[in-house]
């Protein structure tokens, strides 16, 4: 995914679309570790905030405009090598609001959990 914005600074972030959702990737490396030598969990976050919106687009055409909640739940490490990878879900919205929700993992090992929500972008005139 190109982005010219901070995004773009820690990425780079890889999507695809599957049968069975969207997907969104980053492989860590050693600009993403913290002092102790993992993955910072800024970049999960990130991470995390970026595949939501990117599952938004992909799995149910919403377009998001900002986060106004972003949880997380880090469960084990992400080391530098690893490719983390995130499959987010739509759970229903409102007219204003979009909800969604990821684990990320590495293989079939999760890190972290995350769920969002996200106001819905207006519509330009």
């Amino acid at each position: 995914m190109d982005d010219v914005g901070f995004v773009g600074l820690i990425g780079p972030f890889y999507s695809r679309v599957t049968a069975d959702g969207a997907e969104i990737a980053v492989h860590c490396q050693d600009k993403h570790r913290n002092r102790i030598g993992v993955v910072h969990g800024g970049l999960l976050m990130t991470f995390a905030d970026r595949a939501l919106v990117v599952g938004a687009q992909s799995l149910g055409g919403v377009v998001v405009g900002v986060t106004v909640q972003l949880d997380m739940q880090f469960i084990t490490t992400a080391r530098v090598g690893d490719v983390v990878v995130a499959r987010p879900v739509l759970a229903p919205g409102t007219r204003s609001l979009q909800f969604l929700r990821t684990d990320l993992t590495v293989g079939s090992t999760v890190v972290a959990r995350a769920s969002g929500i996200f106001t819905l972008a207006r519509q330009q005139p």
